[in-house]
């Protein structure tokens, strides 16, 4: 295989590693939301008046967004914010090491193909 077919190759497969960096970076943005939002409820778990606020993750064609939405007079239940922060934390984990791994495996193939 010659360096025509790595170009030819990389061509056809730029457009579906478009596609998966955008859903790459949908996803650290939507996990940042999560993890600041519960860092926000665990913060005012104490202040009166106070109602957890939850995040739902959204499919968007590609990609997903973090709804944050208010919960109706529900407390704070740490418990809860901890499940959820390590939820949040390890998809941030899983997404960022999935990004590098297409940074890199592009980063070989341009080399590859000069």
């Amino acid at each position: 295989m010659g360096p025509a077919d790595w170009v030819s190759i990389m061509t056809s497969a730029l457009p579906s590693i478009g596609t998966a960096l955008h859903t790459l970076g949908s996803a650290l943005q939507s996990y940042g939301v999560a993890v600041a939002t519960t860092a926000d409820n665990v913060a005012n778990a104490d202040s009166r008046g106070y109602s957890t606020q939850q995040v739902r993750y959204i499919s968007t064609a590609p990609g997903m967004r973090a709804l944050v939405q208010p919960t109706a007079d529900q407390p704070v239940d740490l418990t809860v914010q901890m499940v959820a922060l390590s939820t949040a934390a390890a998809g941030y984990q899983a997404t960022a090491t999935a990004l590098a791994s297409i940074l890199r495996t592009e980063d070989q193939v341009s080399k590859l193909i000069g």
